[in-house]
């Protein structure tokens, strides 16, 4: 017995250690970074190696950072100076003195229609190596571009699956009366991404750009964005997608896998100290147990809330993860080179059964069909799927501001005295949160907390599931006049489509209400509760959203880039052409049958909601026409003229929208 009690006792002390150990390994390092003549260097992102942990240095060059272990790796960068990175060993201040980068000023950079020398570039032009950016634990390459140009902002990202981050260049400013927008015009493989039922600029194709498809991103700030015109008012982002390369087949793959958790939560009140903290406000507001005594909580409910722990976040949170793969191969003669690629993204989520799946596919080829004569051709597709929680009940009248994905903050503070389910007559129930000792709050309605409950919702089949497919093709004719060394005229034509399905559906919701929670000594959920149902039907509905857009975009290039002796010149002139369509088609059904809906029977929907339920139809284009002139002496001396004129089909008839009953059943 005596050596069974010594085990438990090694074992107990060994296991101490070990968590000492644990414990004791993270720690926080900090230092301060500095350019190559000590001076502070700002806006330095600071990484901890194959972490999502990331701070940035700040106007004096100072920062502070948690490494997980001793063992650690942690890099520096900046676009102006060389990347760096070192282990923490045993240090926790760790002064850095970044070597600036010599620039290869022979480099060929992407700027709008077409390339440039980096010596010979006259406007706010950046560049973004996607090498660097592989790596990164982001599910998009907008997300990856945080902290990687300095003037570009990137808000928003991950925090749920399939939402995406959104970017800025700059201060960004619009006078347009009716509002604008922020984004940067997006350009890829020189074709202009519009959303056509706006006629702005969208984020949507290069959200679904998987890294290993793209060659170059480059960055356009201020007025070297100006060859795009007016919608390149906030700047633009150039990307160029790869292509095939001289040589025999070479395939890569590339695999991440993520775990996603939190390392904690907020600190919040357990069931007694809420109890405590109310009585006291009651207090403080005048009120007493004698004239008010349902708004306090008794001494013997106060000690019965010592076993209660009612933790809605918990209940539902656990650690997910997300894994990227991708493939490609390129390979090709003097004759023709060719690159094919495919990749899988899919992330989890911490809360609830939402999900994100993402696939895409390229492929392209450059084929010399006589000498001087070039055709490229290039075919693109991407597949997204998206599950998550949908509710039309907003709220601000319980602990946190609620609302559709706005769950989070109110799971964190709802008092823990509070179940979300309890057993009624031998059955668990979903119940009713109450809004305060004395306050229960009613049942139906769509803007109280007490219309609500999350685990019902998740439940009793209430969601959102959006269902995306595009695809593009990319034709290009060059020919390389041989009588006039540097000129060459380059005809293309792309063609882009895609179809989006959005279904929502929000279900009744079926609550217990404890009828008596608001009477004094009865504020706790107990065998003496008395209990009423109530099924909440306000806004259940089931709505089917289903868009298809179309772009066409031709261009027509003359291109010219020739030296003479210490005089270079390159041009480009080009006469552009673009189409949009939009088609939508929206329906809204009210009352849907709880328990029997199943996606296909018009039986089951409900009613038709024919105020809310349209057709609507668009369509527009532009005819452009653009240039640019450089010109450089010895490469000392340098000069850029460009112009653009744009004509739009938004100053001709308006499009219409039409109203109209559907048939009497979903197709």
């Amino acid at each position: 017995m005596d050596c069974l009690k010594n085990s438990k006792l090694l074992l107990w002390f060994l296991f101490s250690l070990l968590s000492i150990s644990a414990v004791a390994q993270e720690k926080t390092v900090s230092g301060k970074v500095t350019d190559p003549e000590g001076k502070p260097l700002q806006g330095v992102t600071v990484k901890v190696k194959n972490t999502a942990t990331v701070v940035v240095t700040n106007a004096n060059g100072e920062y502070s950072i948690k490494v997980p272990s001793s063992e650690s790796v942690i890099s520096f960068s900046h676009v102006s100076f060389l990347f760096y990175e070192r282990k923490v060993g045993q240090e926790s201040n760790i002064d850095i003195k970044l070597a600036a980068a010599e620039k290869n000023m022979e480099e060929v950079v992407v700027v709008g229609y077409g390339t440039q020398k980096q010596r010979n570039i006259t406007g706010s032009v950046a560049t973004v190596n996607p090498d660097k950016l592989k790596d990164l634990p982001t599910p998009s390459i907008v997300e990856a571009l945080r902290g990687q140009v300095p003037g570009v902002n990137v808000t928003g990202g991950s925090n749920r699956p399939g939402v995406m981050a959104s970017v800025s260049i700059r201060q960004q400013f619009n006078w347009g009366k009716d509002g604008g927008g922020t984004i940067p015009l997006i350009v890829i493989d020189d074709v202009v991404q519009i959303d056509p039922a706006t006629n702005l600029p969208t984020l949507d194709q290069f959200n679904r750009l998987d890294i290993s498809e793209v060659e170059s991103i480059t960055v356009l700030r201020d007025a070297s964005a100006a060859i795009y015109g007016t919608r390149a008012s906030q700047g633009a982002i150039v990307i160029k997608t790869k292509r095939g390369k001289l040589g025999a087949p070479r395939i890569s793959y590339s695999g991440k896998f993520e775990t996603n958790d939190a390392i904690s939560h907020g600190k919040v009140m357990d069931a007694k100290e809420y109890g405590i903290f109310y009585n006291r406000l009651q207090r403080g507001l005048g009120r007493t147990t004698t004239s008010n005594p349902a708004n306090f909580f008794s001494d013997a409910e106060l000690a019965s809330m010592d076993s209660l722990n009612y933790d809605w976040l918990g209940n539902d949170w656990k650690r997910t993860g997300a894994m990227q793969h991708s493939i490609t191969v390129s390979g090709g003669s003097d004759k023709a080179t060719y690159f094919a690629g495919g990749s899988f993204f899919k992330q989890g989520a911490n809360m609830g059964t939402q999900d994100y799946n993402r696939w895409t596919f390229r492929t392209g080829t450059d084929v010399t069909v006589m000498n001087g004569v070039k055709i490229s051709a290039t075919v693109a597709a991407n597949k997204m799927e998206q599950e998550k929680s949908f509710t039309k009940i907003s709220f601000q009248d319980g602990y946190a501001i609620g609302g559709e994905q706005n769950d989070y903050n109110v799971l964190l503070h709802m008092p823990r005295y509070i179940p979300w389910q309890y057993m009624i007559n031998g059955v668990n129930r979903y119940i009713s949160p109450v809004l305060g000792p004395e306050k229960l709050g009613s049942v139906s309605g769509n803007n109280s907390l007490s219309n609500w409950n999350y685990y019902e919702l998740l439940n009793n089949g209430s969601f959102t599931t959006n269902k995306n497919f595009s695809y593009t093709g990319n034709f290009s004719l060059q020919y390389d006049v041989p009588f006039i060394k540097g000129l060459s005229f380059k005809g293309s034509y792309n063609i882009t489509n895609n179809s989006s399905n959005t279904e929502q559906v929000m279900m009744p919701l079926t609550l217990m209400q404890a009828t008596n929670a608001n009477t004094a000594n009865n504020h706790l959920f107990t065998s003496n509760t008395t209990w009423a149902q109530t099924i909440n039907k306000n806004n259940s509905r089931v709505s089917y959203d289903n868009t298809t857009n179309g772009l066409e975009q031709i261009n027509f290039f003359a291109n010219y880039d020739h030296t003479f002796g210490d005089h270079t010149i390159g041009a480009v002139f080009s006469g552009e052409r673009s189409k949009v369509t939009s088609e939508e088609r929206y329906q809204i059904w009210d009352s849907p049958v709880p328990g029997i809906y199943n996606g296909t029977s018009v039986s089951t929907l409900g009613t038709l909601n024919p105020q809310n339920t349209i057709t609507f139809r668009s369509e527009g284009g532009t005819m452009s026409y653009l240039g640019r002139v450089n010109y450089s002496f010895k490469n000392r001396y340098l000069a850029t003229f460009l112009f653009r004129s744009d004509a739009s089909s938004k100053y001709g008839p308006p499009s219409v929208g039409i109203t109209r009953k559907p048939e009497s059943r979903l197709l």
